[in-house]
């Protein structure tokens, strides 16, 4: 005769609470997954490009460029001397000597007879930026030479008196690299300016 199992249900009870555990641990992972699948995002701060000024010492050089017909030298204050051979010649000049000759306003700066290259050193001053943006640059000045007649003698009225000075020495050196050669042209240029274009080419060609 058997003997009955008397751990039946203890056994179940056991596979029971296995069963339980098993289930409980399921939901458990699933509860840590959906824990760390959960990011929160900070936004960051957008942070603004700051535009550092431009300083300069007084012994910092300033590239400038002559657009004066033939050579120019300028005495400074300081005791510097500053030669241009030839019109298109650059020279570099210092920036107290160059910073003096913008505040007495002199006629290098604003006829003008030089230019300066370095956009810093122009925004530092007030006059001159101004001076540099109503105007035209060396490349305006060459595009009106290159107009038809009638349109160049219009551009040309309607120049400040200081650059028509400045035109006229571009145009003689123009005659003399060639880059203008028509004779109406400079005939029409001799009389709007009162020069002898050709004589004057001829003085400074190579």
């Amino acid at each position: 005769m058997a003997r009955p199992r008397k751990n039946t249900v203890k056994e179940k009870s056991v596979e029971n609470v296995t069963e339980q555990n098993e289930t409980a641990s399921v939901q458990e992972g699933l509860f840590d997954d959906e824990k760390t699948t959960v990011t929160e995002e900070v936004p960051k701060e957008k942070t603004a490009k700051k535009t550092t000024k431009k300083t300069f010492s007084d012994s910092d050089l300033i590239v400038c460029k002559s657009v004066t017909l033939g050579g120019l030298t300028i005495c400074a204050k300081s005791g510097n001397v500053y030669e241009f051979r030839q019109y298109g010649d650059e020279c570099e000049i210092e920036y107290r000597d160059l910073s003096e000759l913008v505040r007495r306003r002199t006629s290098y700066i604003y006829t003008p007879r030089i230019i300066i290259t370095d956009n810093d050193f122009i925004k530092e001053f007030k006059t001159l930026n101004d001076f540099y943006n109503d105007n035209y640059n060396i490349n305006d000045l060459e595009s009106v030479l290159e107009l038809p007649i009638d349109e160049m003698v219009v551009a040309i009225n309607n120049l400040p008196p200081s650059l028509k000075v400045t035109l006229s020495s571009l145009a003689a050196t123009m005659v003399s690299n060639g880059k203008l050669d028509s004779l109406r042209k400079i005939k029409t240029l001799d009389s709007l300016f009162g020069t002898d274009i050709n004589f004057l080419s001829s003085l400074f060609s190579e």
